[in-house]
């Protein structure tokens, strides 16, 4: 995932994303509202505050290992 920089999971149902947008750096929370273990995640911003964004959906490589 381009411009990715770091996913930490903080609980169950939270990640802290780290990335570069648009040649700026940004921070915030998702709260994970779907995931299929290794396959795929969805999520939606944890707070008002933060601005609406998709997480970026994951999936395996064609080999099955890391992901696109």
């Amino acid at each position: 995932m381009e411009g990715v920089e770091g996913v930490k999971q903080l609980d169950d149902t939270l990640l802290h994303w780290a990335a570069t947008v648009a040649g700026k750096k940004a921070e915030w929370d998702a709260k994970i509202i779907a995931q299929e273990p290794d396959r795929r995640i969805a999520g939606n911003p944890s707070t008002e505050s933060t601005p609406a964004a998709p997480l970026p959906s994951s999936k395996p490589d064609r080999r099955g290992r890391g992901f696109a």
